[in-house]
């Protein structure tokens, strides 16, 4: 029988350990506060429109925000960047 694992469906605001994760997450890459902003709603699987909506920034700024979070990453797009949130979070515990 495979390894079984569970997951943990919830968002940054509501999970303590989440909102810690990206706390160090936003340390580790320098990421400006706004920038941690458009971090967290990437990480509740907002889209591009929904961010800008609730920022109340333009769907441009929010393309640049995303734009520099990959690049102080160093990933390519918002899956890559998932997949190193999801990395740094198992590593951190």
């Amino acid at each position: 029988m495979g390894e079984v694992r569970t997951i943990i469906v919830c968002s940054w605001q509501d999970c303590p350990f989440v909102a810690d994760a990206t706390t160090r997450f936003a340390a580790k890459y320098h990421l400006s506060p706004r920038e941690r902003e458009v971090l967290e709603l990437i990480i509740d699987n907002n889209d591009i429109a929904t961010i800008a909506e609730k920022l109340i920034i333009s769907v441009g700024t929010v393309k640049v925000h995303a734009h520099r979070i990959y690049q102080k990453v160093g990933v390519t797009g918002r899956p890559a960047l998932m997949n190193a949130f999801a990395a740094f979070g198992r590593s951190s515990h």
